[in-house]
């Protein structure tokens, strides 16, 4: 693999201060006040029943024996006798009205391949936002249909395929109606588009291999979200409440009709070979994977010398506290059926991280962010009756002093009730030196959208252990409770984590911590001064030991938006910070800061332009004290989208910090630019540079879709070290990969 950690790190941790060695009765009490209240939510979901749900509304999918031609025009006969929907309601801006311009969608389907032709009207064709090609590129700035497809009809989870006005496709898996995202799944599916005089349609073909269902259920889950960018509107054909998003499973329509539908025997074979030229010869990796669908929505893959080429290099962040940074996985076999894997609430987009149980960058990456090997793995992903299951094993080769690890992890989660669900995880990472790690727990999740008649409700609670040989504390528990709605939003939690608590196949950026966190927020819709909604928080999180019950942390944020009518975004935030350093803290090469508690307050303000716009920027300034000293960050980005063909984005950030033990400055520059001659051919550039590290780095990819699952890269990384005014190379590495898919 090729993506390594760009960390900058301006500052060393602090190491921990040990707790003392017998954990404290008030510690061990905790444990059971998350599930007390658990009998207290479970009583409040009496107030959640709300009157008779209106009829949710249904489409007839037309069976047909005629070939589509997947071209973007609807001419095919059978497009003029299939049903049709032709009523979408707004979201945004304005709740429940008809959207403001026409469009209608049909579904067909042959025994292997279902069809789906929308066409969307528009008054204005030359305004019409469209501004990338390529394939998974973030389509947010554009005129664009998502289709979301609910094909076991649980409510719960979904597949869901997008495609813009200029024919770009993006996909994702979603699960627990949106809590858990994988947008870095890659599906087998073809898409094209035409704008017209009148709009544009769009003609999408999903082979029914593709998807995982139950061939004996005649009916999905189905809904369609159409935006229309120049107005920053968003209509949709079912579940149009502000309060809820279209990631809301439950409220989707209803697609029926469907019958004798085809995965044939279920079987992906993709190989793939890379060519890395070195000085003295060229090396030939072949790689293999191995899908068969065991049932419908079970899948077993096989992986033999796993090769993550492809994969783009990680950004570079500036760290300039004394814990670790995230950096997400890029990684494909570990993207897919990611879903199966996490814990409700201990995700990357749960909010503030604590713990994540399993975090795959564990695996095949070392501490010091090169890339290890991958001999091979196995997972069994997917679902059988109310379970899901994520079942994985991978082994790693040995690294110069690093000796090969298999790294195995369970996942089971069983659904209850209409949206709530308990599940049970379990890790296990074998050096062929050295102990055995892991870690087991449980967790619960509580959700309903119908609190009061019509608002959403979400409590969530986990307890894990860790098992690290010579270590005693080492449990983590917590809960979180969240009224996610549109005008108020509403968020607490607890949290603790033991000393000892380890997750060595997870990530676990601070132990030794209990912590309070909490969020409120009002956010209105007053119409007023082309205004679409302003909002206002007051959020914070506390830490504290413990066993000593000290304060070691606190954060009190106030932060307000103005989001006009435009899709330009203005920001102010006030955030005031407690530190309490019980070791030095070393923040850069020749400052260190001594121990002691530090009170300090800071200011931002930023502006964020629509991205609709040809010329986008974001500009961001944030200044106050730090610690005793000053600090002024800079952040300013450019993005220019002249069309489909060409995409770049710049971007400079300024961190100058002032301490009475020494200043320092640090710079961090990016660049991106995006060339696609079409859906299927595109080519990147990525640079980036920093005044910690002192490295420059370059990163081109060119990828052509032969056809869906048939793909070649072409791929290059560069570094530099720059530094006393020279450049020096330190690494280079190009490789060419094909790699194709045969299904059977």
């Amino acid at each position: 693999m090729t993506s390594s950690s760009s960390t900058i790190t301006t500052g060393t941790p602090c190491p921990a201060d040990s707790g003392p060695p017998s954990a404290r009765a008030g510690s061990r009490s905790a444990i059971p006040v998350a599930f007390r209240l658990l009998g207290c939510w479970l009583a409040l979901s009496g107030l959640c029943a709300a009157p008779a749900a209106a009829a949710r509304p249904s489409l007839a999918a037309l069976p047909t024996t005629e070939p589509i031609r997947v071209d973007g025009i609807l001419d095919e006969a059978v497009w003029q006798h299939a049903p049709a929907i032709d009523t979408l309601r707004q979201r945004e801006p304005d709740e429940g009205r008809p959207a403001s311009e026409p469009t209608e969608v049909r579904v067909v389907y042959s025994p292997t391949h279902l069809y789906i032709g929308v066409n969307c009207t528009d008054a204005e064709p030359q305004a019409i936002v469209a501004t990338r090609f390529d394939r998974d590129a973030e389509l947010g700035a554009d005129d664009r249909v998502s289709l979301l497809l609910d094909t076991f009809h649980d409510r719960r989870g979904a597949f869901v395929f997008q495609v813009n006005a200029a024919g770009a496709r993006f996909d994702q898996i979603i699960s627990d109606e949106g809590q858990d995202r994988n947008p870095d799944w890659n599906g087998i599916w073809q898409a094209r588009t035409r704008i017209t005089a009148h709009g544009w349609t769009a003609e999408v073909s999903i082979p029914f291999h593709t998807l995982s269902f139950n061939p004996a259920q005649s009916t999905w889950g189905f809904n369609v979200q159409r935006i229309i960018k120049r107005r920053n509107e968003e209509a949709v054909w079912a579940g149009y409440r502000q309060n809820l998003d279209f990631f809301r499973v439950s409220e989707a329509g209803s697609l029926t009709g469907l019958s004798g539908l085809s995965q044939g025997l279920g079987v992906d074979i993709v190989p793939s070979w890379s060519l890395i030229p070195r000085r003295k010869a060229t090396n030939v990796q072949p790689a293999v994977d191995i899908f068969y669908k065991i049932t419908p929505s079970l899948t077993l893959s096989l992986s033999l010398n796993t090769d993550f080429g492809e994969t783009e290099v990680d950004n570079a962040q500036v760290n300039l506290t004394r814990f670790s940074l995230f950096f997400p996985e890029k990684r494909q076999f570990f993207l897919e059926d990611a879903g199966n894997f996490a814990v409700d609430g201990l995700t990357p987009t749960s909010g503030p991280l604590v713990i994540i149980p399993f975090f795959s960058r564990r695996i095949g990456l070392s501490d010091d962010g090169k890339t290890v090997d991958v001999v091979g793995g196995g997972k069994l992903s997917g679902r059988t009756g109310p379970y899901r299951i994520g079942l994985m094993s991978v082994q790693t080769q040995n690294r110069g002093r690093l000796p090969g690890e298999n790294f195995s992890i369970v996942r089971v989660k069983r659904n209850i009730l209409t949206k709530s669900s308990v599940g049970f995880i379990a890790t296990r990472r074998t050096p062929e030196r050295g102990p055995a790690t892991g870690l087991a727990g449980g967790d619960f999740r509580y959700s309903t959208s119908e609190l009061a008649g019509n608002k959403n409700l979400e409590f969530s609670s986990f307890v894990l252990r860790s098992f690290v040989p010579g270590t005693a504390r080492n449990l983590a528990w917590g809960s979180q409770i969240s009224l996610p709605n549109d005008t108020w939003r509403i968020f607490g939690t607890y949290r603790e984590v033991q000393d000892d608590f380890e997750a060595t196949m997870g990530f676990v950026p601070r132990n030794g911590i209990r912590r309070f966190g909490w969020f409120l927020q009002y956010a209105p819709r007053p119409e007023l001064w082309q205004t679409r909604q302003v909002s206002c928080a007051f959020d914070g999180n506390y830490f504290a030991d413990p066993a000593t019950r000290r304060l070691l942390t606190r954060n009190v944020n106030m932060p307000c938006a103005w989001r006009f009518e435009s899709g330009d975004v203005l920001r102010f935030r006030t955030i005031q910070t407690f530190e309490r350093l019980r070791s030095a803290f070393a923040i850069s090469d020749g400052v260190t800061i001594p121990p002691g508690a530090y009170v300090f307050r800071r200011q931002r303000i930023e502006f964020e332009s629509a991205d609709k716009r040809k010329l986008g920027i974001l500009a961001r300034y944030e200044w106050g004290h730090f610690f005793s000293g000053r600090r002024d960050d800079w952040i300013g980005r450019l993005t220019f989208r002249p069309g489909p063909v060409v995409f770049f984005s710049g971007e400079y950030q300024h961190n100058d910090v002032r301490l009475p033990w020494g200043n320092f400055a640090v710079r961090l520059v990016r660049a991106r630019l995006n060339l696609a001659l079409n859906p299927d051919l595109s080519w990147f550039a990525f640079g980036q540079y920093d005044t910690v590290s002192d490295s420059l780095g370059l990163h081109t990819r060119l990828r052509w879709i032969i056809e869906p699952g048939n793909d070649l890269f072409v791929v290059y990384h560069h570094k530099w070290l720059v530094r006393d005014g020279a450049i020096s190379p330190t690494s280079r590495e190009g490789r060419i990969k094909v790699r194709y898919t045969y299904r059977f």
